[in-house]
């Protein structure tokens, strides 16, 4: 593959193909990302992954932290695409537990649940990240509000639950969750039946409970 090469003066890229190599690139970043981790990789292993030149690179990214930045925020988009199932399950309970073994099975299609973690961290000594973290965090917990009304409209969600502070709830359950399926010893459907368990006897009616 030949190196990317910076256009000439007066020269305008061809947007469809900037957007298919900006994607390429992202591609080779993630893949050194899941193998290393986002401290341990330089920016010299993603352009030679990517058969890109390092100065080709910034042409599509400025940092390492713009180029993660850009990572988290497509995996943002692909989480926020399976959650549309949620906002019209018509068995809440059953649908969240199918969310969860999709995003947490499904790796090699979006971030290692080992990056999603490491985010996090980087977030704290990364203003940049830690923008774009809040963003997902807020972004997410938007959805999942409307995920729990209407839960609570079908009467599977306690109603008198404030909606903001359940789907509070859910979602540092649901990072409690991902952590703990970092450790390859972890088993997934133990967490995952003791998971679905804490919610469910938190969040249901009381005749579902009965």
């Amino acid at each position: 593959m030949n190196p990317e090469k910076p256009q000439g003066r007066g020269q305008q890229a061809d947007p469809e193909n900037r957007l298919e190599r900006r994607e390429q690139i992202l591609n080779s970043a993630q893949a050194c990302f899941d193998a290393r981790g986002f401290h341990a990789t330089s920016t010299l292993e993603i352009s030679k992954a990517a058969g890109i030149s390092s100065a080709g690179l910034y042409h599509y990214f400025s940092s390492k932290d713009e180029l993660i930045g850009a990572l988290i925020e497509r995996e943002l988009k692909r989480v926020l695409s399976k959650m549309d199932a949620l906002k019209h399950a018509d068995d809440f309970f059953a649908e969240l537990e199918d969310f969860y073994y999709q995003i947490s099975t499904e790796e090699l299609k979006g971030f290692s649940l080992g990056l999603r973690i490491e985010s996090f961290a980087l977030a704290t000594r990364s203003k940049p990240i830690a923008k774009i973290v809040d963003k997902v965090n807020t972004t997410f917990l938007h959805e999942l509000v409307q995920v729990v009304e209407n839960a609570q409209r079908l009467n599977q969600v306690d109603p008198t639950l404030d909606p903001k502070l359940t789907a509070a709830a859910i979602m540092n359950i649901t990072w409690g969750f991902f952590t703990q399926m970092c450790r390859p010893e972890n088993t997934r459907a133990d967490y995952l039946f003791v998971t679905m368990n804490l919610l469910k006897a938190g969040l249901s009616t009381k005749q579902q409970k009965a």
